[in-house]
């Protein structure tokens, strides 16, 4: 059907309107600046074993995943070993209702990712120098992951004296990628009971990747009606980071105090980054395709620094219980682009930030059957690991099992945990389609992950 020019320019007119009204300014109309964050935000280690005790492990630490919870810990380990650690991360996001006050509908499409890495990869060799037992070692960790499929679908109905007139938009985002570090560290004994330990972590893009991460956000809408016709139009914005290089450091602490009471404590620093940022950015409209917005910047990240304690209590050679404490300073997080502007970990401006520190708590156990030879574990554990966000913090809670066998020199664990978030009203379409419209629509974040570890000893 053919519209006239008066109803293209009404058209035209409401589908602005819908974009500056229902769609918040920071998308589309301005650069998205923000990072979407999809595993846990707080600084975990690696490791099936951790993880099945609920990632309480600051004052365990008794593996070569111990460079990532606390590098003090590594001096525990009496032969020279290879680990490797292989992760499955699945993630449902279910929108709920828009509040009442607001004059759209939203639906959701297919809300699900997955994603398959190698999380987890060190040498550990330990030695005795100067009277002193000394363990060095090399390791590769995943630290966060940018992997996020998102869609969902906005109606709303527009007044118009000679037929109402419908406005749709079908919004999807597509991000792919992560952030690993490379971490030569050294565990240092100083007295039997007591050591110290550091990790230097490279922050670089993942080995296998030649980015860092990478976000497509495209935007189909319609406006129109049966009898007037209808005006479709498509904008995409693709950002691709790249070269991601940052450096800083992990100290531990691990001091075994009387009778299988240990406390382990760390803290990791924070530190600048820099990554090369290209943006795409190309609307279509009638049928008319606009010629590609294309440019290149700088980007620093400034991300925030962290400090744990943990304690940890042996009964005895089968029974252990642990509890952790860590908190994360994400007001410190900056976001700044090659004009200066900065913003928060949320994408909001830092002028209009109010972003706190987050206080996560865990604890888990482990019963071991030790049998002629073998050793199978049964592992489990509970954690509150929040969200930063504004004014305080999104509460996530999660739970964990974990299992195994050791034979000898080759050990094999998996763990499983979940992580949940319910009415989570900022942390997950807050970061991708701005602070406006739905700010306020709740998301239930459903997050799972398995992990499957193998240590050699030599």
């Amino acid at each position: 059907m053919i519209v006239q020019s008066s109803h293209k320019l009404l058209c035209c007119t409401f589908a602005l309107v819908f974009f500056l009204g229902v769609f918040p300014a920071e998308c589309f109309c301005q650069r998205d600046e923000s990072i979407v964050i999809s595993s846990a935000p707080s600084p975990v280690g690696s490791g099936a074993r951790a993880a099945g005790i609920g990632s309480a492990f600051i004052a365990v630490a008794d593996d070569a995943t111990a460079a990532s919870w606390n590098p003090a810990g590594l001096i525990q380990l009496e032969r020279a070993e290879v680990s490797a650690v292989g992760s499955f991360y699945h993630q449902q996001d279910d929108i709920g209702s828009v509040p009442q006050d607001r004059d759209f509908q939203i639906s959701a499409g297919g809300n699900s990712t997955d994603s398959v890495d190698l999380n987890f990869l060190s040498v550990a060799y330990p030695f005795e120098l100067l009277g002193r037992n000394v363990v060095v070692s090399a390791n590769y960790q995943r630290q966060l992951d940018f992997n996020r499929d998102l869609e969902f679908f906005v109606e709303r109905e527009v007044p118009n004296p000679e037929e109402p007139m419908s406005l749709t938009g079908d919004v999807q985002m597509k991000q792919q990628g992560g952030l690993a570090a490379v971490s030569p560290s050294l565990a240092v004994e100083i007295i039997p009971t007591l050591s110290v330990g550091v990790a230097v972590n490279f922050w670089i893009d993942q080995l296998y990747l030649d980015y860092s991460w990478k976000r497509e956000t495209t935007l189909k809408s319609s406006f129109g009606s049966e009898t007037l016709g209808f005006i479709e139009s498509f904008t995409v914005e693709r950002d691709t980071y790249k070269n991601f290089f940052g450096v800083n450091a992990t100290f531990g602490i691990l001091w075994n105090i009387y009778r299988g009471l240990s406390f382990g404590c760390f803290f990791e620093s924070g530190f600048s980054a820099d990554v090369d940022r290209e943006i795409f950015f190309q609307t279509q409209s009638d049928g008319q395709v606009d010629d590609p917005d294309e440019s290149a910047e700088e980007i620093h990240v400034d991300l925030p620094k962290s400090f744990g304690v943990g304690l940890s209590m042996r009964f005895s050679d089968s029974f252990m219980v642990t509890a952790d404490y860590t908190r994360v300073f994400w007001q410190d997080f900056v976001f700044r682009n090659e004009a200066g502007d900065e913003y928060d970990v949320q994408g909001r401006p830092i002028d209009e930030s109010d972003i706190r520190a987050t206080n996560t708590f865990r604890v888990g156990g482990e019963y071991l059957w030790i049998l002629d030879r073998i050793v199978i574990p049964l592992r489990f554990g509970g954690f509150y690991d929040p969200q930063p966000s504004q004014g305080g913090s999104q509460d996530y809670f999660g739970f964990s099992i974990g299992n195994g066998v050791s034979f000898r020199r080759f050990t094999v664990d998996w763990a499983y945990q979940i992580r949940i978030g319910l009415n989570d009203t900022e942390s997950s379409l807050l970061n991708i389609i701005g602070t406006g419209a739905f700010e306020d629509v709740p998301v239930d974040v459903y997050q799972h992950l398995f992990l499957l570890s193998t240590v050699f000893r030599f």
